[in-house]
């Protein structure tokens, strides 16, 4: 009898909807420059892909399966307003950044700049957000997004290191 083991993030896929905010945190805490517990933060845009800002790489798109493995904890929210429009602006928006450069202080300033010059990983999910609904959330960092009450929990991966 031939059994398969199905990967753990393609059994999530069912789950995900595009426009599902990920928050990640890595194995190292070296790793987690960011101030907070969350370090991290990407746009999911469906097709099993998702949109995230990089250091060295600057906006790029990834597959879930690479996203999935490379941290141990991931905490899947969903805005609780999403529809299929709102969920649709934050993807073309999110698809519209690919390629921008990496910066530490992005571009956004009082008035949410609309110009692509350069974005870290919660200037993306803001201006996505902003795209979807129409209205500046103020995030600043990947913690900011975990306490939004306008957000709710869909899935979490929790995993020790085992190293």
């Amino acid at each position: 009898m031939l059994t398969a083991t199905i990967p753990l993030c393609l059994m999530i896929v069912g789950q995900l909807a595009q426009g599902d905010i990920l928050l990640t945190r890595n194995w190292d805490k070296r790793d987690n420059t960011t101030p907070g517990y969350w370090n991290h933060a990407a746009v999911y845009i469906g097709n099993d892909k998702v949109v995230e800002s990089q250091v060295r790489q600057g906006v790029i798109v990834t597959s879930l399966d690479v996203f999935w493995a490379r941290y141990p904890r991931i905490r899947v929210v969903r805005p609780l307003k999403q529809t299929l429009m709102t969920a649709e602006r934050m993807t073309r928006m999110a698809n519209q950044f690919r390629g921008v450069k990496y910066r530490k202080i992005a571009t956004i300033g009082p008035r949410l700049k609309r110009y692509r010059r350069s974005e870290n990983c919660v200037s993306l999910v803001r201006k996505c957000y902003f795209a979807g609904f129409g209205f500046d959330p103020r995030w600043k960092r990947p913690d900011d997004l975990a306490s939004d009450g306008r957000l709710r929990m869909v899935i979490e991966k929790d995993q020790v290191d085992r190293r």
